[in-house]
């Protein structure tokens, strides 16, 4: 009689068990790899940044850290992978100014709105925008690079990293 009650109560108290068991097993985080999302190549100061996090956090967390490039659109093909990704704190976006906010005035259509679909989670680096010029060119000051730029126009070129780039913004605001 006595094994037939244990057994009736272990019947009746398996559910909440393994109820118990699965809500111990969702407590713990990460149990699978993380991916950091960037808008941008590899071997730029973003990825630079994502790697040194990136190996951070894999011996804080004990999980794997996977860092995956989405260039182009100015941000927006990073953004719709991490929009579309699961909400499981799995796939983080590690963002500039392109995916922040040019993308959403940038040319084509954006499927979500950044400010509405992500939460910030914490500022990593502050990156100046850097202006470097040939010596050959024989200015050494800004306004004597404006001042060369007004005598000649059209005779000066620059490099950014893309159309939509905070780079290319930055030289548009410039000119």
């Amino acid at each position: 009689m006595q094994r037939r009650r244990l057994l009736l109560c272990a019947i009746a108290a398996s559910p909440w068990l393994a109820r118990s068991t699965a809500a111990t097993e969702s407590a713990y985080f990460p149990t699978r790899p993380i991916h950091i999302v960037l808008p941008s190549t590899s071997g730029g100061t973003s990825d630079l940044i994502a790697r040194l996090f990136a190996a951070r956090l894999e011996d804080f967390l004990g999980q794997p850290v996977v860092i995956e490039t989405r260039p182009g659109a100015a941000g927006k093909i990073a953004l719709e992978r991490v929009a579309s990704a699961a909400p499981d704190g799995y796939t983080l976006l590690l963002a500039n100014n392109g995916a922040n906010a040019i993308a959403q005035v940038g040319g084509g259509p954006v499927s979500m709105d950044p400010g509405k679909s992500f939460a910030p989670v914490t500022m990593l680096a502050r990156l100046p925008i850097v202006i470097a010029i040939t010596p050959a060119l024989g200015v050494a000051t800004l306004p004597e690079l404006i001042a060369r730029a007004r005598s000649a126009p059209g005779a000066l070129f620059y490099a950014s990293s893309g159309e939509g780039s905070t780079s290319h913004l930055a030289a548009e605001l410039l000119l």
